[in-house]
């Protein structure tokens, strides 16, 4: 029974942990993107946001794949929550570049 309660409370933790990571993705891309469009006007604030957002994102992902029930977990919710993140970028995209 303790066990069954540990790998449930793991899986629990890492749907969370897929939304924080979806989280975390969405801004560490975005600001690689938006380093690579205007290099000159971003070069300093996206080294210190890539510092904080970057490192928390390896913390999280390794923290991920360390627990089966965990990564379960994470997985189903980051392809859950960076769907809309992501999907949204793009057709903001096409709408500027059509």
């Amino acid at each position: 029974m303790k066990d069954i309660v540990l790998l449930l409370s793991s899986f629990a933790g890492g749907l969370f942990l897929g939304y924080l990571t979806a989280i975390l993705t969405f801004f560490v891309w975005g600001l690689v993107k938006e380093g690579f469009e205007a290099p000159s006007q971003m070069a300093i604030p996206a080294i210190f946001l890539l510092a904080i957002f970057g490192t928390a994102l390896g913390y999280l992902t390794v923290f991920v794949f360390q627990s089966w029930p965990v990564f379960i977990g994470a997985a189903i919710t980051f392809a859950h929550g960076a769907r809309p993140l992501f999907r949204s970028e793009e057709v903001d995209d096409q709408t500027q570049n059509p």
